[in-house]
């Protein structure tokens, strides 16, 4: 996994509580996507006075069905538990 940050401190007025979440479920889908081997990466930079953050990853990816169906409350493809 590598970070990199183009800015020595950035800050942002959120619920830190809430982005940490979204943050930590990113990176843990990220994981569950690779194989062995594979790399995340991890940056954060300054855009026209907003804060943006890629969480990439090199694993096989989503079909064109789920993307559509990203944002939407609820998605998954792992399987049920019950």
């Amino acid at each position: 996994m590598t970070l990199d940050t183009y800015h020595q401190n950035l800050y942002a007025l959120s619920n830190g509580n809430q982005i940490k979440q979204v943050f930590l479920n990113l990176v843990k889908n990220a994981i569950e996507a690779i194989d062995n081997g594979g790399k995340i990466k991890i940056e954060a930079r300054l855009e026209n006075s907003w804060i943006e953050v890629s969480i990439a990853d090199n694993g096989n990816g989503i079909s064109a069905k789920l993307r559509d169906l990203l944002g939407q409350p609820f998605i998954t493809t792992k399987r049920s538990l019950g």
